[in-house]
């Protein structure tokens, strides 16, 4: 059977409006020269366009004739011949209008001259500049009086006076509490952003679980975030809760920003955006020196419940200078034996195929062939089978620490490993390799 010559269905596009208005305000500068780009186009308007002047009740009107001695002096520039005064007689704002159609009125014109341009029956193009007496003194910078024309015929359109403005309460819908709101921008967020703000959202619903989003000020969150630096748990590594006070405005920041999304509050009324993060401070981490790295690496081998395990998180970590969420997130399926390569999800959702050396191939797929994982399950496991979790990473540095003072003295962890293979890599290799290895892009994320 012959197959059907139907063609495509398109959608329908609609025809254009036969007629448009379009009209602007724009300077008359101290030359007398006026550029309005938009409405000189809709005019259709060009330099050389003959154009004629008359004045009607003190205004100017001008329109294109093909006998006219007038004419645009450039593209989108009209000077004023000097027969008719210099720019100081004239008002800083000018009303222009387009009329290729008929129209009932004019909007923005309520001079005269809109009773001879802008009449039921008016089709040619016209331009028009109110002079200063139409609510501007000479010589004086200010806005003229037609922008209030237009306010109040826009008012007298709509059936609004200025009275029913002061007197209408405005009535606006109540924002949700915190503790309403903050459940609402959990469940959007990434299971790692929640992850980083999750303690710091409980502290604000402690605090401000009963208030509004538009209640607190941009004052209100400096307390806070003050109040968060003082009462924090205080560690070896601390820096005066600086840290903290930097991922509670972070938190806060995307509170508002949902609410923003949302359309609850408008960007003006954000108090978060008007609280700066405190500055962070310069890392301590550095690279290990190699001996000191054949120190930890010989130690986790010869201390510990499960060496192997140990051992080979070591060497996952040092060969691809992955954080621990992607050594955790790591699969037997994502195993490439024939091209020794590793498909590593690390942070900020990156993803990269990561060349590893053979001999880590081959005891990552021993691994998971002898503790049983699943080949869309987790790759690193305990002898039992269970997968790790980070308390492993934290038992085996504490079991370091204990071995090997230094460690603990310097407060070493996993992410030193990721600077020590970057900076080598980066002083045997360049740069940009090394930026590919860590996997960083053009907008890392916010908390790398």
């Amino acid at each position: 059977m012959a197959a059907s010559n139907r063609p495509l269905p398109l959608p329908t596009v609609p025809t254009p409006r036969a007629g448009a208005a379009v009209y602007g305000m724009a300077a008359v500068d101290s030359r007398g020269r006026v550029a309005d780009r938009a409405v000189f186009a809709a005019l259709g308007w060009v330099a050389g366009t003959p154009l004629t002047i008359s004045v009607t009740d003190g205004t100017l009107v001008i329109g294109t004739d093909p006998s006219g001695v007038f004419g645009m002096t450039s593209q989108d520039i009209y000077a004023f011949p000097h027969m008719y005064g210099t720019a100081a007689n004239w008002a800083l704002a000018i009303v222009c209008c387009w009329r290729p159609t008929p129209i009932a009125s004019c909007f923005w014109c309520t001079h005269p001259w809109c009773s001879a341009c802008c009449s039921p029956t008016a089709t040619q193009r016209c331009w028009a500049v109110v002079p200063h007496d139409h609510g501007t003194a000479p010589g004086r910078v200010g806005r003229p009086g037609c922008d209030l024309d237009a306010a109040r015929l826009l008012l007298a359109r709509i059936g609004v006076t200025a009275e029913d403005l002061l007197a209408e309460p405005v009535t606006r819908p109540l924002l949700p509490t915190f503790a309403e709101y903050i459940p609402v921008v959990s469940d959007a967020v990434s299971e790692g952003t929640r992850r980083v703000y999750a303690s710091y959202w409980n502290r604000i619903y402690e605090h401000w679980g009963h208030r509004r989003l538009d209640e607190p000020t941009p004052s209100q969150i400096k307390q806070l975030v003050e109040h968060i630096k003082t009462t924090v748990v205080a560690r070896r590594n601390a820096r005066g809760g600086r840290s903290a006070g930097e991922h509670l405005v972070a938190a806060l920041r995307c509170l508002y920003r949902h609410a923003e999304d949302d359309r609850l509050i408008t960007p003006a009324d954000n108090p978060a955006r008007k609280v700066a993060k405190p500055p962070r401070l310069p890392s301590t981490r550095r690279a290990v020196a190699g001996d000191r790295l054949a120190e930890i690496n010989h130690t986790a081998a010869a201390t510990g419940t499960d060496p192997a395990l140990d051992t080979l998180i070591l060497r996952l970590h040092t060969e691809t200078a992955c954080r621990r969420s992607g050594a955790l997130a790591l699969r037997p399926q994502d195993l490439d034996l024939e091209q020794c390569l590793v498909l590593l999800r690390d942070k900020g959702e990156t993803v990269r195929w990561q060349p590893v050396s053979p001999t880590l191939m081959r005891h990552l797929q021993h691994h998971a062939d002898e503790r049983g994982a699943p080949r869309d399950g987790q790759l690193l496991r305990y002898a039992d089978g269970r997968p790790i979790t980070t308390r492993r990473y934290d038992h085996l540095w504490t079991r370091l620490g204990k071995h090997l003072p230094w460690v603990a003295t310097q407060q070493i962890s996993t992410h030193w490993l990721r600077h020590t293979t970057l900076t080598w890599v980066e002083r045997n290799f360049g740069y940009a390799v090394a930026r590919a290895l860590a996997a960083l892009t053009e907008e890392p994320h916010p908390l790398a």
